[in-house]
Formats: C-alpha cells, sequence, structure tokens
C-alpha cells in the first residue's frame, strides 16, 4: 500500500509536468514575409507616449535558409517607398541595408540581422528583433531604441503574414 501511494504520488508529479515552449527553429521563420504594417511609437525622456506612426502594406521580407550552412541565411528586404520614416534614422537604415545574413537566437526570442565576418566565418548581429509572436502564417516582431541616457526612444512592431 505504501509503495502504491508513492508511485501514485510519483506518476501525478511526472503527468503534471508542463511541456517547456517549444524552440523556434529556422525554418519556421524563413521565407517570404509581407509587412503589413508598421507602427512606430516615439516617447519622451520620461517614457510617455508622445507620437504613433503606422503604415500598411510596407513591402516584403524574405528571409533564404540553408539547413547547411546557417551562413548563408541571406535576406532581401524591399521596402515601399512613401511613408518609410521607421527606417528614417540614417544610422539604422545604414546600419539594416548593411546587413545580409539573419539567424534565430538560440534562447529562440530574436531575429538577428548582421553580415558575416570573413575573418572568423561568424555573423555579427548589429539589429535584433524580438519575437513577439511567430506561426504558421504570422510574425509579428519589435525593437526597442533607447537613446543616451537609457530612456526609452521609440518602438517599432512589425505585423508580417507570410507570402503574398
Amino acid at each position: 500500500m505504501k509503495y502504491l501511494f508513492v508511485l501514485s504520488v510519483l506518476l501525478l508529479i511526472l503527468t503534471s509536468c508542463f511541456k517547456d515552449k517549444p524552440k523556434v527553429e529556422f525554418s519556421q521563420v524563413a521565407g517570404s514575409w509581407k509587412i503589413v504594417k508598421a507602427i512606430k511609437t516615439y516617447y519622451d525622456s520620461v517614457g510617455v507616449q508622445i507620437d504613433e506612426k503606422s503604415y500598411t502594406d510596407r513591402g516584403y521580407l524574405m528571409l533564404n535558409y540553408n539547413e547547411t550552412s546557417l551562413a548563408e541565411n541571406t535576406f532581401a528586404l524591399s521596402i515601399n517607398a512613401e511613408g518609410t520614416d521607421f527606417l528614417d534614422d540614417e544610422q539604422i537604415a545604414f546600419n539594416m541595408f548593411k546587413c545580409d545574413r539573419w539567424d534565430v537566437s538560440l534562447d529562440s526570442k530574436h531575429l538577428n540581422f548582421g553580415f558575416i565576418d570573413v575573418t572568423t566565418g561568424y555573423t555579427t548581429h548589429v539589429i535584433a528583433f524580438g519575437i513577439v509572436k511567430l506561426t504558421k502564417r504570422k510574425m509579428h516582431i519589435s525593437r526597442i531604441i533607447r537613446n543616451g541616457n537609457s530612456s526609452l526612444y521609440f518602438r517599432e512592431v512589425f505585423e508580417m503574414k507570410r507570402g503574398n
């Protein structure tokens, strides 16, 4: 009886454990994504929202995936011309467009963009977006830019859907 009780408690503990959140696989993120909405929210020095701009039908992000060589994970970004101030900061635009590689962080929380360092063979990350939502058909990514004194400057959110 004593062993039956211990066995049932042990069984209860093992079956009540919840499953860890699955890791994001490169193949889940790879492919053609239509940027259906881009939202840029501006904040003042104390973190109060002062402005928000929203754009629809922003363009496409194509994430090419090479299963055998992650260093070959290239991407292409095409943005519609009008209303592109979500890349209005010259440094941000320069950094994004000089990138030529992408990857997913080991903790599956970030979509990183960077360039290949020919001396080491590794990707140097330049821009990281948090993966807010990822399904088979939708992906939402965001990033926060802070000014020099660590207060929030703006937040960008890209809502994308798979394909055309």
